[in-house]
């Protein structure tokens, strides 16, 4: 009988132990989900990368208005925010394009390249210089890639004059709501305008499609919405 009594108990301990491991690696799991997703979410953060930005090229330029609303924007969310400005205000819209796109195979490896190696890549579309003249504000706008701008996007603020100029930054973002070096890296580049270093607008990428109400307010705070 306490023979009987022992095999059970130690066949209960046994089950008990592999329920207990089990429990033990979905946890270890879920905490390496999490971080991963964390250091992901810090890196390239224009984010909903299956929806690549629309590739339509902007109308030309023709300075028709004195704001222009120029943006980069790789997965759409910093598009989409562009186009609500630009309703808003009656700002032209400007697309940054590299000659060379990214692609989803390269772009963080290249994003991150460019912005330690200090390349700048060339551009495929430009606004010339008559034109750029006519412009007195400019929203320049831009997804967050490792912590700064992308390099897109200082080759396009060194292409130009933006002397006298109020620069006005938004941006997209997963994780880095303040806009981490970006919001000073646009200062450093054009030292000679007037750049809106605390009334940037921020927002999630992941929740962009509801930021239309946000992007209302912040045009009317700051004193551009029609």
């Amino acid at each position: 009988m306490n023979k009987l009594l022992k095999s059970i108990l130690s066949l209960v301990l046994c089950i008990g132990c592999v329920f207990a491991l089990a429990a033990c690696g979905q946890q270890n799991s879920t905490t390496t989900d999490n971080n991963e997703s964390t250091v992901s979410n810090n890196t390239v953060a224009d984010n909903n990368t299956d929806d690549s930005a629309d590739s339509t090229p902007e109308e030309s330029t023709a300075g028709d208005s004195n704001i222009l609303v120029a943006y980069f924007s790789w997965s759409g969310n910093t598009q989409q925010v562009a186009n609500w400005i630009s309703d808003k205000t009656g700002g032209e819209l400007f697309r940054i394009t590299p000659e060379v796109d990214y692609t989803e195979d390269d772009v963080f490896d290249r994003a991150q390249d460019e912005l330690n190696s200090g390349i700048h890549p060339p551009l495929s579309s430009h606004i010339d210089s008559e034109t750029m003249a006519e412009y007195d504000v400019i929203f320049v706008g831009f997804p967050i890639w490792w912590y700064d701008l992308p390099m897109p996007v200082w080759s396009f603020l060194e292409e130009y004059d933006l002397s006298g100029k109020t620069i006005i930054p938004f941006f997209t973002h997963n994780g880095s709501s303040s806009g981490a070096s970006s919001i000073s890296t646009v200062a450093e580049l054009c030292p000679d305008s007037t750049v809106l270093t605390d009334d940037y607008f921020t927002y999630s990428g992941n929740n962009v499609d509801e930021a239309e109400s946000d992007v209302d307010e912040w045009l009317t705070e700051i004193g551009y919405k029609n």
